[in-house]
C-alpha cells in the first residue's frame, strides 16, 4: 500500500534583490519531483550537496510549503491541509535532523524534550508520561537514569538516540531521516543504522532516508532515488541501483565511492565541470553540461523518468 505519494512537486525560493528590485533571481531547489513510498518501506534519497534532498524532505512534512504539486500522505493532501489537519499530521510524520545537538534545547533535560511532543498532542496521561519516556530511552539504547540529564552531557551518538526517541514519542508512521548519521563516527553510524532498522520492524515505520553516503543508503534502503539539481534522474531497488546503474550521474556517484575491497577497484566514470546553478539550470537535461554522452537532443529535450519494470531512468542515452 502506498503511504506517501508525491506528484510533480516543485519548490522555488526567491533571493534578495538589489537597489532597484525587491526580489532577485528564483532558485529552483526542487523541480517536478514525483515519488511513491510504500508503507513499511525505506526509500533512500542520494545526490550531491545542494541538489535539493533536504528541501524535498522538509516539503514532504510541510516544514516548508511547496510551490506547486501535491503530496498525499495516507490519502490526505498535505499541501492543502488546514492548521488543525496539519497538527494531526505532525503525529504521523516526524523528522530526524543531521545535527542532534542543535535540534535539542540545551536548557531542557532530555526527559522534558521527549515529553514535550506528548504534551502538545495529549498523548498518555500526565502521570504516566515519565514511564513512557523511560521505556523509549531504553528502546533506543539509553538508560532510565538519563532522563534528568542535559544534551551537553551526552556524546554525538547518544544525542542522536535521544532525537530518535523524541521522534518516536508521538507514535509516527513515517520518518524523514535527513543525513541522520553523517555527523557520526563510522562505528557509531553502524549502531544507529541498525537501531533504525530494528525500530522499523518493531514499530512498522516508513522512512525517507536522505544521505550523500552511498554505502549507508545501500545498507538501509529498499529502494533508492538519485537526485540531481532538483530532479530525480534514476530510481530502482537498492540492488538494481548499485549493481546495474543506468544513468551516467548514478554511475559517476558510484565510481566516486570508496570500495573496501582493494581487489575490486571501481571503474571511474568521467564527470567534468561544476554543478550548474539552480538559479539558471541548463536547457534540456540538467546533467548534459557534465556528461560525456551529451549531444544535441540532450540540449533540446528534458528527459523524463522512463520505467522498465520498477527501474526508472531519465536519460536519452541510458542504454549506452
Amino acid at each position: 500500500m502506498t503511504l506517501l505519494h508525491i506528484e510533480d512537486m516543485t519548490k522555488n525560493f526567491a533571493t534578495g534583490g538589489g537597489f532597484l528590485s525587491k526580489t532577485g533571481p528564483i532558485v529552483q531547489a526542487v523541480r517536478g519531483v514525483s515519488l511513491q513510498i510504500a508503507a513499511g518501506e525505506t526509500l533512500g534519497l542520494v545526490g550531491e550537496s545542494g541538489c535539493g534532498k533536504s528541501t524535498l524532505g522538509r516539503c514532504v512534512i510541510r516544514l516548508i510549503q511547496p510551490t506547486s504539486g501535491s503530496i498525499r500522505f495516507d490519502g490526505q493532501d498535505v499541501t492543502t491541509a488546514s492548521p488543525y489537519e496539519l497538527r494531526q499530521l505532525r503525529r504521523k510524520m516526524q523528522i530526524i535532523f543531521q545535527d542532534p545537538y542543535s535540534s535539542l534545547n540545551p536548557r531542557q533535560t532530555i526527559g522534558a524534550s521527549i515529553m514535550e511532543g506528548m504534551d502538545i498532542h495529549g498523548i498518555h496521561a500526565p502521570g504516566t508520561r515519565r514511564d513512557s519516556v523511560v521505556e523509549l530511552l531504553e528502546k533506543v539504547g539509553l538508560k532510565a537514569d538519563h532522563f534528568r540529564n542535559y544534551p551537553h552531557e551526552f556524546s554525538g551518538g547518544q544525542r542522536q538516540r535521544i532525537v530518535i526517541a523524541r521522534a518516536l514519542a508521538v507514535g509516527p508512521q513515517f520518518i524523514v531521516a535527513d543525513e541522520a548519521v553523517s555527523a557520526l563516527d563510522v562505528s557509531i553510524q553502524a549502531q544507529i543504522l541498525n537501531l533504525l532498522l530494528d525500530l522499523q520492524v518493531m514499530m512498522n515505520l516508513t522512512y525517507l532516508f536522505i544521505s550523500h553516503n552511498l554505502h549507508v543508503v545501500r545498507h538501509i534502503s529498499d529502494r533508492v532515488a538519485v537526485m540531481y539539481l532538483g530532479r530525480i534522474v534514476e530510481t530502482a531497488s537498492a540492488d538494481d541501483i548499485y549493481l546495474s546503474p543506468r544513468h551516467p550521474y548514478t554511475k559517476a556517484l558510484l565510481s566516486s565511492a570508496l570500495v573496501p575491497d582493494p581487489q575490486k577497484p571501481p571503474q571511474k566514470v568521467s564527470v567534468t565541470g561544476d554543478v550548474p546553478s539552480p538559479v539558471n539550470p541548463p536547457s534540456g537535461c540538467a546533467f548534459r553540461t557534465r556528461c560525456s554522452l551529451a549531444d544535441e537532443i540532450c540540449a533540446r529535450v528534458d528527459p523524463h523518468l522512463i520505467f522498465q519494470g520498477s527501474h526508472g531512468v531519465a536519460c536519452h542515452h541510458a542504454e549506452k
